[in-house]
């Protein structure tokens, strides 16, 4: 795929177009990073917060359950040794860096992103590469509960 102007095309699932933003995209190669450290072989995810004016200000991976007595109060809640999702530990990672979240989180984008569950080099990893990325529901209701509805996915 090639990157326009002003938008990157890409299919989520169920066909619907989702188009990100080249301000937004430029950070892609930052989600790639974070789902590369995802020790959750089967679906490897990363997502990254924007701040109003597109700088990073959060950023997470999925991995197995490791601090769920610090995460559960940020309406999240682990049943069992499930992961972790991604879009989580960058709002938490927000929280952490000391931002007001209810204040900023409102004015922020997040863009997930789902890499090859195989063994590549993340500098090889293209945008065509990363697929089937969307929010699950209960992510996806947190992620409304926060106020963040710009929402980019591959």
């Amino acid at each position: 795929m090639s990157i326009t102007d002003n938008q990157q095309s890409l299919v989520s699932p169920g066909g619907a177009e989702n188009k990100i933003p080249k301000k937004i995209l430029r950070h892609f190669y930052k989600a790639v990073k974070q789902a590369c450290k995802s020790d959750v072989k089967k679906s490897n995810h990363g997502a990254i917060i924007l701040d109003k004016n597109n700088n990073l200000i959060g950023e997470g991976y999925n991995y197995y359950n490791k601090v769920y007595n610090n995460i559960k109060n940020y309406g999240y809640e682990l049943h069992g040794s499930w992961t972790i999702h991604a879009e989580i530990m960058a709002i938490y990672d927000v929280h952490k860096k000391g931002y007001n979240c209810k204040k900023i989180l409102p004015k922020c984008s997040i863009l997930v992103i789902r890499i090859p569950n195989y063994n590549i080099n993340p500098n090889e990893i293209g945008i065509e590469d990363c697929n089937n990325s969307y929010p699950c529901s209960e992510c996806k209701s947190i992620l409304e509960k926060w106020g963040i509805n710009r929402i980019y996915t591959s």
